[in-house]
């Protein structure tokens, strides 16, 4: 578990500081730190914040600051371990590296079943919900074995506009 003050400010353009210099004064404020594991799962990797309290609100452009590889902890993506809404025993929320909240992630699905599996001392069989639906993991040792939910909205053989240049 690491721990890493919520506030840099970096040298980029004026407005971006100044949304960085009122997330600092904010944590100034709070005199907080935002408590953090930073995982791996095949080549990609991902911070993961325990939030079952529901006190670690992230904005998008806060997202992509702690993702950055040069000004922040560096990552692909941000994962939060919630209070589950319904059937499953957590739930997961998982943002890419540019702050954007998506469906899921394989990857960061296995390693958040792990960092459940330390923090909240969940073991053997598991279950969290995503927008993709409630995702079922066995821990087993250092192996982690998911059962996702059926790909929606995929569509086959759909035919694409030619380009110009193959018009001519």
């Amino acid at each position: 578990m690491y721990l890493m003050p919520a506030c840099r400010a970096a040298q980029t353009s004026a407005a971006t500081v100044m949304r960085r210099l009122a997330f600092a004064t904010e944590c100034a404020r709070r005199k907080r730190m935002l408590r953090f594991t930073k995982m791996n799962g095949a080549g990609n990797d991902f911070v993961l914040i325990d939030n079952r309290e529901g006190e670690v609100r992230l904005n998008g452009s806060q997202i992509a600051h702690l993702c950055d590889r040069h000004r922040g902890i560096g990552a692909d993506g941000v994962l939060l371990l919630e209070k589950p809404s319904n059937r499953a025993d957590f739930r997961m929320r998982y943002f890419n590296a540019d702050g954007g909240e998506a469906e899921m992630c394989g990857n960061g699905a296995r390693c958040f079943a792990r960092f459940a599996n330390k923090i909240a001392g969940a073991a053997g069989k598991i279950s969290f919900e995503t927008p993709a639906g409630v995702i079922s993991a066995e821990l087993m040792d250092d192996l982690v074995t998911l059962q996702m939910t059926e790909p929606t909205d995929l569509r086959l053989n759909v035919q694409r506009p030619a380009s110009r240049r193959e018009r001519r």
